[in-house]
C-alpha cells in the first residue's frame, strides 16, 4: 500500500478512535438548541451520490483512469478541475447524555439530509441541504424538516497538490464540514422530556455545527483503485 494511503488510513483510524472517547466533541460539534444541548457525536457519514461531469481521458500523471471507470454514480470528481455539481447524502447522530443536566433527560437525535454541492476549488465545496431531524427523548419523539444554508465541505487531504492527482481524487473521502441549519417550525419543552420547571419556545431555530465526515464508498474505491 502506498505511503500516502497508509498515512491517510492511520489518520482515519486515529480520529475514529478519538471520536469514541472523551474527544467526541472534537470529532463533531453541534451547538445547543434553544432547548436541550450540548450534543456529543454518535457517528456520521457522507456519500457523493451523483456528479455531473464530462468524460475524462486516462492520464497517469493526473491520476485519472478515464471515462470507462469514471462513473457518475457514487464516485468523487476524479478530474481536479471539474466543478460538478454533485448530489450528497449525509447522516449524523448526536446525543445529550448528561444525567445531571438540570433541564432535560437524555435526548438523542439523528439528521438525514441531501442536496447539491458545487466545487469552488479542488479541496473546497459549498452547497445547500434539506432533510429531516429526528429527536428521541424516551417516550417523546419529534420530527422536523431541516435546511442547511450553507453547507461548506473542506477535503483536507486534497490541500496538498500532489494528493489531488492520486487515485481519481479518492483522498477526498475525508471531509471537514461547517453548516448552519434551520429547524423548521415550533419547538417547545413538550417536544422533549423536560425536568420540572423547564420551559422554552422557539420557531425556526438556527443551529450551527461542524466536524469530520467520512465518505465510505469513496474510501473503498480509493483502496480498490476504482
Amino acid at each position: 500500500m502506498p505511503r500516502v494511503l497508509r498515512n491517510a488510513t492511520l489518520l482515519l483510524f486515529v480520529m475514529a478512535t478519538w471520536s469514541t472517547t472523551a474527544h467526541a466533541d472534537w470529532w463533531d460539534w453541534m451547538a445547543e438548541l434553544s432547548g436541550p444541548g450540548g450534543f456529543h457525536s454518535r457517528g456520521n457519514i457522507t456519500m457523493t451520490v451523483y456528479c455531473w461531469h464530462g468524460d475524462v481521458a486516462e492520464n497517469t500523471a493526473e491520476g485519472t483512469t478515464g471515462a470507462a471507470r469514471n462513473a457518475k454514480w457514487f464516485h468523487l470528481l476524479q478530474d481536479r478541475n471539474a466543478k460538478g455539481p454533485c448530489i450528497f447524502f449525509d447522516t449524523r447522530a448526536f446525543e445529550v447524555k448528561d444525567l445531571n443536566d438540570p433541564r432535560y433527560f437524555p435526548t438523542r437525535l439523528e439528521v438525514y439530509e441531501a442536496g447539491p454541492t458545487y466545487r469552488l476549488w479542488t479541496p473546497l465545496e459549498i452547497g445547500v441541504g434539506m432533510g429531516a431531524i429526528h429527536f428521541h427523548s424516551g417516550s417523546v419523539i419529534t420530527n422536523r424538516v431541516i435546511f442547511d444554508v450553507p453547507r461548506v465541505s473542506l477535503k483536507p487531504l486534497l490541500l496538498v497538490p500532489a494528493h489531488q492527482k492520486f487515485r481519481n481524487g479518492g483522498l477526498g473521502f475525508l471531509q471537514v464540514y461547517y453548516r448552519v441549519s434551520v429547524i423548521q417550525g415550533e419547538l417547545t419543552q413538550d417536544n422533549f422530556r423536560p425536568k420540572p420547571g423547564t420551559t422554552f419556545k422557539t420557531n425556526n431555530d438556527f443551529v450551527p455545527s461542524a466536524g469530520f465526515m467520512i465518505d465510505p464508498i469513496a474510501l473503498i474505491r480509493l483502496i480498490a483503485n476504482k
